[in-house]
C-alpha cells in the first residue's frame, strides 16, 4: 500500500504543467518546388525572422503579382528571440522543403501556432486589414472548474483579459501580462494569469479590435468552466491559466494585478457566517437533544423511594366512593400473571386484562404504558379527580395498584352488552336531546 502511494504521489510530482499544443493550417492552393512564389517566401521568411529575434514581432512582403508573399511572425514577448527565431527558421523550412514534415508544405497560404511563436505567409494581403484569421483555439487545460463558482471564474478571466487587452493596446511592446485573485469554493484563495500580445505594427485601436475578436472567439470555442485556454492568430494572441504562471515577468512589462473582488471576498464573508449558523444551529439541537434524553432520565430516577410512605398517606376525600388500592399479587392472581388470554384489548395507553379478584368480583384492568412519565404524586392526583367523576352512567373506577414503576386502573368490568343497557335498560337511546341530558349529568357529578 504505501508503496502505491509513493507511486502516485511520484506520478503527481511530476505531471507537467498545462502546455499548447502545435497546429498547422492552410489552403488548397500550392505552388511549385523550383517556382518563383517560393523565393518570395524565403526572401520575406528570412528578413521576418531576423526582425523577431530583435522585436519579438514582423510583418512584411516581398515579390510581385501573382508571386507577391505576405508574412507575418509572432514571438511571445517573454522568450529568448533568438530562441524563437531558430523556432521560426524550422517551421518555415518545415513548410517549404517539402521534405513530407509538414502536411501543408508548399502550400500558397499557411499558419503556424504554438505556445511560443505564430506565423502566416499568404499569398492575400492579410496585414492591410489587420486580419487575425485563420485563428486556433487550443484548450490547454480542460480540467472543470467546481460549477458552484465557474460562473464567478470566468467572469474574473473575462475582466483580466480585458485589462491586459486594454494594456497591451496602450503600451510600445504590444503585450501585457497579469494575474487576478479570486475566491473558489470554501474560500480558498486562487488566482487566474493571463497574456495578451499584438504585433507591432498595429495601431493601439486595432490592437484592442483583434484582442476583442480573439476574446469573443475564446467564449464561442471554449465556454465556460475551463482552467486553461489560448486563442492563437496571425496578428494578435491571448492566454489564461488557473493558478499558473506560465509566463516570464521581464524588464519591458511589468505584470499587472488586479484587486481582489469585494463581491469575492462580500461572498466568503456571507458564506462563513451562514455555514457557522448552522453549525451552530445543528450543535444546539444536539445539546438540547442530549439534554432531553439525560432530562428523561432523571425523570425515571426522581420517583419518590418512600413510595410505601406515600401509599399509605394516600386517601380519597370522599370515602363513600368505595376506592381500593390494590397489591400487585392481588392483580396478577386476578389476571393469571396478565396471561395473554385474559387480555381483552389494547389501546394507546397500554393493554386491558379481564380478571377476577378473590371475592369473585369481575374486574377490568388496565395496565398502563411505561413509556408514560408521569410521577406518582401526580398518577394520585388524577386517580382522585377520576374518583370523584363516578356516575351511574360511567364505568365505575374501583381502584389502582402501583409497583414499583408500573401503574395499574381497576375498573368494573362489564358483560359484552351495549352501552344503553346498562344505563336505562333500554334497547337505544330514545333520541339526541336525551344523550345531551345524560352528558350533563356526568359533568354536573
Amino acid at each position: 500500500m504505501s508503496n502505491l502511494l509513493a507511486l502516485a504521489i511520484l506520478l503527481l510530482s511530476t505531471t507537467p504543467a498545462p502546455t499548447a499544443g502545435e497546429q498547422t493550417i492552410c489552403s488548397d492552393a500550392t505552388y511549385e518546388r523550383n517556382s518563383t512564389y517560393k523565393s518570395s517566401l524565403r526572401s520575406v521568411a528570412g528578413a521576418l525572422t531576423g526582425d523577431a529575434a530583435r522585436l519579438h514581432s514582423s510583418t512584411g512582403a516581398a515579390g510581385e503579382g501573382p508571386d507577391k508573399v505576405y508574412g507575418a511572425v509572432l514571438c511571445r514577448a517573454d522568450t529568448a528571440g533568438a530562441d524563437c527565431a531558430r523556432r521560426l527558421r524550422d517551421a518555415l523550412a518545415a513548410i517549404t522543403d517539402g521534405d513530407g514534415r509538414s502536411r501543408c508544405a508548399l502550400h500558397r497560404d499557411v499558419a503556424v501556432y504554438s505556445e511560443l511563436y505564430q506565423l502566416r505567409f499568404s499569398d492575400r494581403d492579410f496585414l492591410a486589414d489587420f486580419s487575425n484569421a485563420p485563428e486556433w483555439v487550443d484548450v490547454t487545460n480542460p480540467g472543470p472548474v467546481p460549477l458552484a463558482v465557474a460562473a464567478r471564474f470566468d467572469q474574473r478571466v473575462t475582466e483580466l483579459l480585458s485589462a491586459l487587452a486594454d494594456a497591451a493596446a496602450g503600451r510600445p511592446g504590444r503585450w501585457a501580462v497579469g494575474e487576478a485573485p479570486w475566491s473558489s469554493s470554501g474560500g480558498r484563495d486562487r488566482a487566474v494569469y493571463a497574456l495578451a500580445q499584438c504585433t507591432l505594427d498595429m495601431p493601439p485601436d486595432h490592437c484592442r479590435a483583434c484582442l476583442d475578436g480573439a476574446m469573443a472567439e475564446r467564449r464561442r470555442k471554449v465556454g465556460g468552466g475551463k482552467m486553461g485556454a489560448a486563442v492563437f492568430g496571425a496578428r494578435c494572441t491571448l492566454r489564461y491559466e488557473m493558478d499558473l504562471q506560465f509566463f516570464n515577468v521581464t524588464g519591458n512589462s511589468k505584470m499587472l494585478s488586479l484587486p481582489g473582488k469585494k463581491k469575492d471576498r462580500a461572498f466568503v464573508i456571507v458564506a462563513t457566517a451562514y455555514a457557522s449558523a448552522i453549525l451552530c444551529t445543528r450543535l444546539l439541537f444536539w445539546l438540547l437533544s442530549v439534554w432531553r434524553k439525560q432530562k428523561r432520565k432523571m425523570d425515571l430516577t426522581e420517583e419518590p423511594q418512600n413510595v410505601d410512605e406515600i401509599l399509605r398517606s394516600w386517601r380519597i376525600e370522599d370515602a363513600s366512593l368505595e376506592f381500593s388500592l390494590y397489591d400487585f399479587s392481588q392483580i396478577a392472581d386476578a389476571t393469571v400473571n396478565f396471561s395473554p388470554k385474559n387480555m381483552i384489548g389494547e389501546g394507546g395507553f397500554g393493554p386491558v386484562y379481564k380478571g377476577v379478584l378473590t371475592d369473585g368480583q369481575e374486574v377490568a384492568i388496565k395496565r398502563l404504558s411505561a413509556r408514560s412519565r408521569q410521577g406518582l404524586v401526580e398518577f394520585k392526583n388524577e386517580i382522585q379527580v377520576i374518583a370523584k367523576l363516578q356516575h351511574r352512567n360511567l364505568v365505575r373506577l374501583l381502584g389502582c395498584c402501583i409497583h414499583e414503576e408500573e401503574k395499574m386502573l381497576v375498573y368494573e368490568y362489564l358483560t359484552n352488552k351495549s352501552l344503553d343497557h346498562f344505563i336505562f335498560g333500554m334497547p337505544s337511546l330514545q333520541n339526541a336531546h336525551h344523550f345531551i341530558t345524560v352528558f350533563v349529568l356526568v359533568c354536573r357529578n
